[in-house]
């Protein structure tokens, strides 16, 4: 979702007023600052590099990207064969690249580049938000929109956020946080008239796939865990999917997005903790095993391993796929497809830029 924030208790408000004006739609420019380096910042690099004719039209341009230990800057603009040596550059190690600067940090790069557009790709911590939350208030306080892959400012401070946006007429994008693979977060925009009676969903693709692998080849959950690291899909540390971190945030967004007020505490969670009894038991009886969010607008909130009917949208979704059910009363919207991964978030990301840049002109 992309928004140009005019009203604090609308978020997909498109008329917007502030210190700076949005670029008119279609005229284009502006001066991007990675902040994050790590997959998904790399092929972002790489993408906006392969579609640098494109990004020269509408007149963007890389003037920084940093990670935790440095930055490279480069007023100019970078131009694509150096983005591709940066998204080449070690873990860490974006100072050793083209303009590198060792030890520099966000500030030094806004001093220095005035970004317009903020991208940022930093994890996600859900206890404190840091660096993403200080990062979303320095790029809004500073003039520039802010496009984020990182879930938990918008989890923990959403309509902050949004405020904060709004009171400057800036553009938030957040695409890539729930389902960047599928644009569910513009489908929710759309569903913004509507009267939700409940949403549920499978948000997270290493509890998905982790839970296919255990139905398919009948191995505990440790097991499929391994088998979930070896292919990439699961984290060294997959504690935030396992404890349901990362579901709980993408519900918070939800729900928000859908006008509702709700935050990480108000969403029970519950690990996926299954046994491989668990997961036979419930396919004798013709039902799956699925980690489930759900919301229910003056109910509850919760992230859960529950069993589901063999046959219903929800168990037809295997390995990384989600999928959602939004209840409307006139109508059950469906949505199934890639979750995420490093190449549909910078897919997301760069979706959000280009409407940063050109307003709703297609």
């Amino acid at each position: 979702m992309a928004i140009w924030a005019g009203d604090a208790d609308a978020p997909n408000a498109i008329v917007g007023g502030g210190p700076r004006a949005p670029p008119e739609p279609g005229r284009g420019g502006a001066r991007l600052a990675i902040i994050g380096f790590g997959g998904a910042g790399r092929e972002l690099a790489r993408l906006l590099a392969l579609k640098s004719d494109e990004m020269d039209r509408l007149g963007v341009k890389v003037v920084a990207v940093a990670d935790s230990r440095g930055a490279a800057i480069c007023p100019r603009g970078f131009t694509g064969y150096e983005l591709l040596k940066l998204a080449e550059t070690p873990r860490s190690q974006v100072s050793s690249g083209p303009c590198g600067r060792p030890g520099a940090g966000v500030d030094e790069v806004y001093d220095e580049t005035a970004p317009t557009i903020h991208v940022e790709v930093t994890p996600s911590d859900y206890e404190t938000g840091e660096p993403g939350l200080s990062h979303a208030f320095k790029a809004l306080r500073s003039g520039a929109s802010f496009v984020t892959a990182n879930k938990a400012p918008l989890a923990l401070r959403f309509w902050d956020i949004v405020s904060e946006a709004a009171s400057r007429g800036l553009y938030l994008g957040y695409s890539a946080t729930v389902m960047a693979g599928t644009p569910l977060v513009s489908l929710l925009r759309g569903l913004r008239g509507c009267e939700l009676r409940s949403f549920e969903g499978i948000l997270n693709a290493t509890t998905n796939y982790v839970l296919t692998v255990m139905q398919e080849k009948l191995v505990p959950l440790e097991e499929a865990l391994e088998e979930a690291k070896a292919v990439g899909v699961a984290e060294p540390d997959p504690s935030l999917d396992l404890e349901g971190w990362d579901a709980a945030a993408k519900l918070v967004i939800v729900a928000n997005t859908l006008g509702y007020k709700l935050t990480l505490g108000d969403v029970r969670r519950r690990p996926l903790n299954v046994s491989l009894g668990d997961v036979v038991s419930a396919m004798r009886r013709g039902r799956v095993v699925k980690y489930v969010a759900r919301f229910t607008p003056g109910g509850a909130a919760e992230v859960a391993p529950v069993e589901v009917e063999q046959g219903s949208f929800l168990a037809q979704a295997r390995g990384t796929e989600n999928a959602v059910t939004i209840d409307v009363g006139f109508n059950v919207v469906k949505l199934a497809g890639r979750g995420g991964g490093v190449d549909a978030t910078a897919h997301a990301l760069l979706a959000d830029i280009i409407e940063a840049v050109r307003g709703w002109v297609p």
